[in-house]
């Protein structure tokens, strides 16, 4: 059964009324009607005098964690609060688009070796499948990853983590295979993403310095 967290945390008490995902997290807006308990949230004292409260809630392989929690006597007054948060995490995303020259657009299968889903993905640059990630991030350069180590590198291995670096932004990166696509094929990788490939096999170049 998949697990729910809207339906089975409560955190500081507040039962969750909605979440949103976006920008790689959930804004979530909480009710709690008995509000004689405290509420401590990471070391911050928030007011639960008040009924409702938004806050954003991360969760990674290793933890789950909520921040940046306000509280508010009505429950305009909070979804308000929630508008205001979402309209900033867009225009954080568009500012970052522009300035990586990122457009909406995604890659798609055809440019994947034909029958490479069944090869072993260890040290090749593979195709994440768009439906894979959150909408905001279904774009080429999230797609592309060079695979590294795990189980799931090989087709016949029980484990499906293949670990990996993102291209693009050069960080660290975990999918199951059932994500990935296949192996792309170089002569149909993006301009952009030869150029970043080329430049890590390019030979150093420079004389060395005499001593």
């Amino acid at each position: 059964m998949e697990y729910d967290f809207k339906k089975r945390e409560k955190p500081g008490g507040y039962t969750i009324r909605e979440a949103i995902w976006l920008a790689g997290r959930d804004i979530v807006i909480g009710e709690k009607l008995d509000t004689k308990e405290s509420l401590v949230w990471l070391g911050e004292k928030v007011d639960t005098e008040k009924p409702y409260v938004v806050t954003e809630r991360l969760q990674t392989s290793i933890y789950i964690q909520y921040s940046d929690a306000q509280t508010f006597d009505s429950y305009l007054e909070a979804f308000e609060n929630v508008a205001d948060r979402i309209k900033e995490k867009i225009n954080e995303i568009k500012k970052h688009r522009a300035a990586c020259g990122i457009e909406d657009h995604y890659l798609t299968q055809d440019i994947c070796i034909q029958g490479s889903a069944q090869c072993d993905y260890q040290n090749q640059y593979v195709l994440i499948k768009a439906e894979c990630l959150a909408p905001e991030f279904r774009v080429e350069q999230y797609q592309i990853m060079k695979a590294e180590s795990g189980n799931g590198c090989s087709p016949h291995a029980i484990g499906q983590s293949v670990f990996g670096m993102n291209l693009f932004e050069e960080r660290d990166v975990r999918y199951d295979r059932s994500d990935i696509a296949g192996i792309i094929n170089p002569e149909k990788m993006p301009e952009w993403a030869k150029s970043r490939i080329q430049d890590k096999i390019m030979p150093d170049n420079e004389p060395e310095r005499e001593v």
